[in-house]
């Protein structure tokens, strides 16, 4: 009876770690660290960040708010201002380090916008192949405007085409469609007010507007007739998107969320100019 206890002893300690020794603790992990550097110093609030690549470069977009109110347009003087920023892009080599490399400067940037209308990132677009940029500029003068802009180093900021946009103070999002064919803008408030008399209904207004891109051709052709088409609507959209599909590509189908809880799906065949 006691060898028989004593070898379940010695089972015992041999389970436990053998020769009658404490089993080990495990080692303690070394601690997770998080490495952390400021890149940008700004004088206001940065709206947004974005990277980008091109065939050659990687390019790093920050928008951050203009520090004065946007400039009252006469039409919309009982409206209330759109939000507005200045965008700066950086061309960088591609797969740069920001951990090492050092901190951006505005002064160094290689383009800048001065007023933009922007509520996040997606109020500026870059085209699929890098070359491109899109967004609604805002000037006291002459008012909004969709411009696009050449991003290739040997024309890198050259205006490509500049589209008037009446009456659009509020646009959310702006987006090539992905054959760089057109572009979608889509709008984010009613910008009229409900004529006299009629009970407060809201009137319909363009809550996007899609216009052809042409500014690839050299010289551009004259941008006074590229709307392709319209929706109008009492919505209010938060973004407008195409489809990314190759076969959705080409009829130029589409998408935008409403905040009232809508999304809505469209298709626009360019060969017959219909929805």
């Amino acid at each position: 009876g006691a060898g028989a206890g004593g070898g379940g002893g010695g089972l015992g300690g041999s389970a436990a770690g053998g020769a009658g020794h404490p089993p080990r603790a495990p080692a303690p992990s070394p601690p997770e660290t998080v490495e952390a550097c400021v890149i940008l110093e700004g004088e206001h609030p940065q709206r947004c960040v974005a990277f980008k690549r091109s065939a050659t470069h990687d390019m790093l977009f920050v928008a951050e708010t203009n520090a004065e109110p946007p400039p009252r347009l006469l039409p919309h003087q009982h409206l209330v201002p759109p939000f507005t920023v200045q965008l700066w892009m950086w061309l960088m080599p591609i797969g740069h380090d920001f951990m090492t490399g050092g901190k951006v400067d505005p002064a160094t940037a290689s383009f800048h916008i001065q007023r933009s209308v922007m509520y996040s990132d997606a109020g500026f677009d870059v085209s699929k192949c890098g070359r491109y940029l899109a967004l609604c500029e805002l000037d006291g003068a002459l008012g909004y405007r969709l411009k696009t802009f050449s991003l290739q180093p040997h024309s890198l900021g050259q205006v490509l085409q500049t589209v008037a946009l009446p009456n659009c103070p509020y646009v959310t999002s702006v987006q090539f469609s992905p054959l760089v064919a057109a572009v979608l803008i889509g709008y984010g408030r009613c910008q009229q007010q409900a004529p006299a008399g009629d009970g407060g209904v809201p009137p319909t207004y363009a809550v996007l507007r899609c216009v052809a891109f042409r500014g690839q051709l050299s010289p551009p052709p004259p941008t006074d007739d590229v709307e392709l088409f319209a929706i109008e609507s009492t919505d209010e959209s938060n973004v407008a998107l195409f489809h990314p599909h190759a076969t959705a590509a080409a009829e130029l189908a589409f998408l935008y969320a409403t905040k009232d809880g809508r999304i809505r799906a469209f298709k626009y065949d360019p060969r017959g100019g219909k929805m």
